[in-house]
């Protein structure tokens, strides 16, 4: 193992070929058979995961990972509902910010953009006008 000072002293390439030559690795992963899950093994420690989401504390030995998510199956459930329903989250914010940059550069009949709206102190008003002058065309 080289110190810290050696790894700098290491170009890319040299670090790239002890890296695949190493029998180490950092991360250690497991399938459950019979479940969408697996246990993973990092930096000494192990957990349950989903993916790429952590459902569990960290604990010592892989069979207490087992142990507890066969003891624990209802707050097991629980965490995996969280984690779909902070997914969904994720994704519906996603889209909303994908469709308020489309509508960046909308232009309103009165010649106006949305930026002009959204500097405007009267943004409700705006908006109505907005609708008017729709309805006018």
């Amino acid at each position: 193992m080289k110190n810290v000072t050696e790894t700098f002293e290491l170009t890319g390439q040299q670090l790239l070929k002890e890296a695949r030559s190493s029998d180490s690795s950092l991360i250690e992963r497991a399938p459950i058979q019979g479940t969408p899950f697996e246990v993973v093994k990092e930096d000494g420690k192990w957990f349950a995961a989903f993916g790429y989401n952590k459902l569990t504390e960290d604990f010592d030995e892989m069979q207490d990972v087992l142990n507890w998510m066969e003891e624990n199956h209802w707050e097991l459930l629980v965490r995996v509902i969280t984690m779909v329903v902070q997914t969904i989250d994720l994704h519906k914010m996603k889209m909303m910010k994908e469709a308020h940059d489309k509508r960046k550069n909308v232009h309103y009949p009165d010649g106006t953009t949305n930026a002009d709206y959204q500097n405007s102190n009267r943004l409700g008003e705006n908006v109505v006008d907005a609708i008017e002058g729709f309805d006018k065309n």
